[in-house]
């Protein structure tokens, strides 16, 4: 059975990383601020379906004890009440709710790797959609700073002709992600660093927009 580490470090969930970025920037340069921070709130209502179910999994295990199983409960406890919050509209709350998400579910995280030899297959399986909806809501919260950076960026005339060079950037981007999953899983790894440099060249070119 894979551990967390294992599985967060899967080629899959690498190109499900590198996917979800794109999309979260691409939405985000289409959307108003409203609309991104809707895109936020609800992959946070999908992280936290993901949650509920690690924390059914672990509460059906009879391997780990009943203090393990209430210490584990009281860090999903906290991501919840993290997850539950209302939309941050000024950006120095949204840094503090987003930081606050990211800070909950390393606790449960590293709360759950002290027993993961004493889970089961169905602790395995909720564990994969954690990672995969923990993966989604990262790219969504980093992309959403794209909306407090254009409130100023977009009163310059060349953005709208420059977001669209990052717009045809981010597509081919992901045409290239779509062609490597397509191959075989032992071939992957040789373009992880393609991949991840595309993504930082993707970043990059949002960096050097935003400080034009």
């Amino acid at each position: 059975m894979l551990n967390i580490r294992e599985m967060r470090n899967s080629m899959d969930s690498k190109l499900d990383q590198w996917e979800h970025s794109a999309l979260a920037i691409e939405a985000q340069f289409q959307s108003t601020k409203d609309e991104a921070l809707r895109r936020v709130e609800s992959q946070k209502k999908k992280m936290s379906a993901a949650a509920a179910r690690i924390q059914q999994a672990i509460q059906k295990s009879a391997q780990i004890p009943g203090e393990a199983k209430q210490e584990i409960k009281s860090e999903i406890d906290k991501l919840q009440l993290q997850l539950a919050l209302g939309k941050a509209e000024a950006r120095d709350a949204y840094q503090q709710q987003e930081k606050a998400i990211m800070d909950g579910i390393a606790g449960v995280e590293a709360r759950i790797a002290r027993h993961e030899t004493e889970l089961d297959r169905e602790w395995e399986a909720a564990m994969a959609e954690w990672i995969r909806e923990e993966i989604a809501l990262e790219a969504e919260l980093e992309a959403a700073h794209i909306q407090y950076e254009m409130e100023k960026a977009e009163r310059r005339a060349e953005f709208a002709a420059k977001k669209q060079e990052i717009a045809s950037q981010i597509n081919a981007y992901r045409e290239t992600i779509a062609d490597k999953r397509r191959m075989a899983s032992d071939k992957l790894g040789t373009f992880e660093g393609e991949l991840s440099a595309g993504m930082d060249q993707i970043k990059q070119a949002f960096s050097n927009l935003m400080s034009s």
